[in-house]
Formats: structure tokens, C-alpha cells, sequence
């Protein structure tokens, strides 16, 4: 019986400079999601715009979907996060209840969640990750290796 090989997951080729800035769309995304609401601006809006209130917090809500698309977020994935923003959308627009609705409904947190996870796991395949602004590589064998290509140049 032929058996087939077990193949080691491919990682990405990003540079640190992509990876950095696919982070920073995140956290764009992540701040978004925290002032609707967090900080009550979806359903602030709501009350105070109640025949667009809603309409405006669900088109910044897609944003939060745009960038998670521009990531390459699985369709399934991204359904979801449409799922729930359509339904922020749909309860929301509703008078009233829709405006108590928004103050406990957090499909953007949610969302912002999702994104990040999916970031993570980009990180984690490309080996690199990110602190603080610094670049740290994973494999410390292959960072042996090229300080000794360096000395050796040297």
C-alpha cells in the first residue's frame, strides 16, 4: 500500500514590512469596532439618527469586513461576520427595541475578534511575529545561521 507523505504546512513568504501592515489594518479595525460598541457610538447614533442611525454604523461595521476580506478571510468566515452585522442592522433599525438592542449587541467586537484570530494565525504561519514594534524571528536556528553567513562575509 502506497502511503502519502506528510507534508509540513506551507508557510507564507510576508516580510516583516507586510506583516507589519496587515497588523496596523487590524488594529484599525479592532479601534472601529471598540467606539461603536464599546464606547455606545452604534446605538448613540441610533437614538439620535433614527431613520439613518443605523445605516451609518453598519456601513462602518463592513469595513471591519472589508479588511478582514483584504486578509484573505475564508468565504465562510466572512459570511458569518456579515451574518452578524446584517442582523446588528436589521434589530437595530427597529424603534426602540432596536435602540436597546445595540446597547448589548456587539457584532462589531465580535468581528474584530474573528480578524484578529485569523491575524494570529497569518503570524504564526509566516514565522514572524510582532512585538511592540520589534521583529522577532521564530526559527532561532535559521537567525544562528545567517549571524554566521554575516561573520563569515565579514
Amino acid at each position: 500500500m502506497n502511503e502519502i507523505p506528510k507534508q509540513e504546512p506551507e508557510k507564507l513568504h510576508l516580510t516583516p514590512e507586510e506583516l507589519e501592515k496587515l497588523k496596523k489594518r487590524v488594529e484599525r479595525a479592532e479601534k472601529l469596532a471598540d467606539v461603536l460598541d464599546k464606547k455606545m457610538l452604534d446605538p448613540i447614533i441610533g437614538l439620535v439618527v433614527p431613520e439613518g442611525g443605523d445605516a451609518l454604523t453598519g456601513l462602518a461595521g463592513l469595513y471591519i469586513i472589508y479588511e478582514a476580506k483584504q486578509l484573505d478571510m475564508p468565504a465562510w468566515e466572512l459570511a458569518k461576520m456579515l451574518g452578524r452585522t446584517k442582523l446588528d442592522w436589521l434589530i437595530g433599525s427597529v424603534p426602540i427595541v432596536g435602540d436597546f438592542f445595540d446597547f448589548f449587541n456587539k457584532s462589531n467586537v465580535k468581528n474584530a475578534e474573528v480578524l484578529r484570530e485569523h491575524f494570529e494565525k497569518i503570524k504564526a504561519d509566516a514565522g514572524i511575529e510582532l512585538e511592540e514594534g520589534d521583529l522577532i524571528v521564530k526559527d532561532r536556528q535559521e537567525l544562528r545561521e545567517d549571524i554566521e553567513g554575516m561573520k563569515k562575509a565579514a
